[in-house]
C-alpha cells in the first residue's frame, strides 16, 4: 500500500484516529501477532508516528473529543463492514 504524499491530516481527524489507534492495540491482545502485525502494524506504526508528533497532551484531548460516529466508523472498519 502506497500513501498519497498530498494527504494531510486535519485536526478535526485526531479524535478517530487517535480512537482507531486505541482499537488497534486493544485488538492486538486479541489477535495471533503475526496476523496482527500483518493487517494491522503499518497502520498503527503511521498512527503512532502521528502520536508521536502531536505530542502526549494532544493526542489525549483528542481521545476525550472521540464522537459515537467516530466510534461507529472505526468499529465499521475493524470488522470489515466498510469493505463491501
Amino acid at each position: 500500500m502506497t500513501g498519497n504524499t498530498n494527504a494531510r491530516v486535519h485536526p478535526g481527524h485526531h479524535p478517530r484516529l487517535a480512537h482507531l489507534h486505541q482499537a488497534l492495540m486493544n485488538l492486538r491482545s486479541a489477535m495471533h501477532p503475526t496476523l496482527w502485525q500483518s493487517d494491522w502494524g503499518d497502520p498503527h506504526g503511521r498512527l503512532e508516528d502521528l502520536r508521536r508528533r502531536l505530542g502526549q497532551p494532544a493526542w489525549d484531548k483528542a481521545l476525550h473529543e472521540v464522537s459515537e460516529d467516530d466510534q461507529e466508523l472505526i468499529d465499521d472498519l475493524l470488522t470489515g463492514v466498510l469493505d463491501s
